[in-house]
């Protein structure tokens, strides 16, 4: 087989590290982290959320390496091998991972604006000269006593800014960046610069994946650690700040441990760790299956996720020390100047820099900061994305470059409304939507695949194959194939995952889309919920639709039904399956429950019905 056909493989172990570590320490890790520790009771939020990452996220994430490494394939052939009648899975995974590529390269869009205007050496929002600032515009000390006298202040950074004063800040969203419409019952014509923006992310992703993993291997190096550079040099500055300890304390010095009592503070932390960690995507899957086969996935899943969590308590500091300087520099509550989500990173973060020495030097080092962890995140899933097209058609596999060129050809034709001047609007379904209670129940299935159809026991015969046996007390109780793994795997993770699939959709059911506060809240119109729910459905119905055509094919092949729920012949490692020197592959099992090897005998199935795992 040709070498351009080949799958490939990533450089060095340490690639696949820094490619994992690049995935799971994303944006929400900088601007989401910081605001739920300060909303849900500082420290005492670390209890929820150190325990959602114990009973459910490492596990999971370890579950996911292992079944990608140990097949060397992506999610889509992953579940069609492994339990062909949920081959659906995998598919749910796969484009779940398509959708959210399409708008977020559109944050990583306005990152790019951002940052060009930085490099410009002034700070566009920080002033009221600009084309697009309106009569109303007035500077922040003046705003903050104007929102003072009105009693509004909760409201300050909201895109649609209530107060009579508008801030030139908001305005630089609004106007400059956004150009946007008050409402979405029209376009309102393409704003060029995203589009331009947008093509060039595209075009960054596209370069960076041409390769596969031997170009994003390399890419990783810079793209992995430059954010935990910035993130100490903006650290090292926040403390130097007048007023930085008013933001710490608020942060995490006074924990109100009343709030682990609530269960709105647990569903907040559970969604933080499933989504900050990128399980259910299938990304994992697929970085971990270019890996070599002994490659120690266990090791890599306990350094990537606990370093994810440390990442993020790091990162509040960072954040919350200029927060408090700000407010200070305001003279008002921290209460009124920190936010969540987009509104941190463009908005609040980007006016406390105006208001530092220096400020272009810190906006160009903020963005790049951004900018890094974006792409990261991006190139993973792209590469989710064009990974499943080679595993399903391996003839794609000497077409590459054109496989990725055209994967991200299309994902930025897709992403062009988004780039109107009502694209907001459909950026916000497409955040709220596309990976939502889809990918919980999709985790479900994944859970219901290998856990419980395939078998805990088989799984663990498959890690043992590939990671060894752990004779020693440790290992036997944490270690790769420890009991903490088996009762998590077998119960306590997917009775996490079920909690948290109902707590989300209720929230979903009851979820009104809105844009803006208080005198210009918008509403979305009823058509836009059709739009929502089949980006909800896209990605579940692969589930059912693979299944009713499994059965109908087996039926039409006279095979029994139970086949569909049995490991195929080929479940097994990428060796095994090219050399094709098996016909069915059981274990062989050492006296003292170990499994050590592959045995060729054409007349056993691999069924493990009898091992006795001990």
């Amino acid at each position: 087989m040709g070498e351009e056909s080949e799958r490939g493989e990533w450089g060095s172990q340490v690639e696949f590290l820094l490619a994992c570590v690049g995935y799971a320490v994303g944006l929400g890790n900088i601007w989401r982290f910081p605001y739920l520790t300060y909303e849900n009771g500082g420290a005492a939020f670390l209890i929820p959320y150190l325990v959602s990452l114990f009973v459910a996220g490492l596990p999971i994430f370890y579950m996911e390496l292992s079944l990608g490494q140990f097949s060397s394939l992506g999610p889509n052939c992953i579940f069609g091998k492994l339990v062909p009648v949920l081959q659906g899975v995998g598919w749910g995974m796969v484009t779940v991972s398509f959708l959210v590529s399409i708008y977020y390269n559109l944050i990583i869009a306005w990152i790019l604006i951002y940052l060009v205007l930085s490099f410009r050496g002034e700070m566009m929002w920080s002033s009221c000269t600009n084309s697009w600032n309106t009569i109303n515009c007035d500077s922040n000390l003046e705003e903050a006593r104007c929102l003072e006298e009105f009693g509004n202040t909760t409201d300050v950074f909201y895109f649609n800014f209530s107060c009579h004063v508008n801030n030139p800040m908001m305005r630089q969203v609004k106007n400059y960046v956004l150009e946007k419409t008050p409402n979405m019952d029209s376009l309102g014509g393409l704003n060029w610069k995203l589009v331009a923006s947008l093509s060039a992310a595209w075009i960054v992703v596209a370069l960076c994946l041409i390769k596969g993993v031997k170009s994003t291997g390399k890419v990783v190096y810079v793209t992995a650690t430059f954010p935990y550079i910035i993130l100490a040099i903006l650290l090292i500055r926040g403390l130097t700040l007048d007023g930085m300890e008013v933001g710490i304390r608020y942060y995490i010095l006074e924990p109100n441990m009343t709030k682990v009592l609530e269960p709105k503070v647990w569903r907040e932390a559970a969604t933080q760790i499933f989504y900050s960690l990128g399980v259910g995507f299938g990304t994992l899957l697929t970085l971990a299956s270019y890996n070599k086969f002994s490659n120690n996935c266990f090791r890599d899943a306990v350094f990537v996720a606990l370093l994810n969590s440390c990442t993020s308590i790091f990162a509040g500091f960072a954040i919350f020390s200029i927060m408090g300087f700000m407010a200070k520099q305001q003279g008002v509550d921290i209460k009124s100047v920190v936010q969540s989500g987009a509104g941190l990173a463009f908005i609040a973060y980007p006016e406390a820099i105006s208001r530092m020495p220096l400020p272009y030097i810190w906006s160009i080092l903020f963005f790049l900061m951004l900018l890094t962890l974006g792409l990261d995140s991006q190139f993973a899933m792209v590469e989710t994305t064009t990974t499943a097209l080679m595993d399903q058609f391996t003839t794609l596999r000497r077409y590459k470059k054109s496989v990725v060129v055209g994967t991200c050809a299309v994902m930025f034709l897709i992403g062009l409304p988004m780039c109107t001047r009502a694209g907001i609007f459909y950026f916000n379904i497409f955040n709220d939507y596309s990976a939502s209670i889809s990918l919980v129940l999709i985790a479900i299935f994944e859970f219901i695949a290998t856990m419980y159809i395939y078998g805990l026991k088989n799984f663990i015969g498959d890690l043992e194959l590939m990671l060894g046996c752990q004779r020693s007390l440790i290992g036997r109780i944490c270690g790769p194939t420890g009991w903490y793994y088996k009762i998590t795997w077998f119960a306590l993770s997917p009775l996490f995952l079920l909690a948290l699939f109902i707590s989300s959709l209720i929230n979903q059911m009851s979820y009104n889309m809105t844009y803006g506060a208080n005198e210009r809240l918008y509403t979305y119109p009823e058509w836009s919920k059709i739009i929502a729910w089949s980006l909800v459905f896209a990605s579940l119905i692969w589930i059912p639709a693979f299944a009713v055509y499994r059965i109908i094919r087996n039926y039409q092949r006279g095979k029994a039904l139970v086949d569909l729920f049995k490991a195929r012949d080929d479940w097994c490692p990428e060796h095994d399956r090219k050399e094709k020197t098996h016909s069915f592959y059981p274990y062989v099992v050492e006296p003292s429950g170990c499994v050590t090897s592959f045995t060729v005998n054409s007349e056993t199935e691999k069924g493990y019905a009898n091992l006795a795992f001990k």
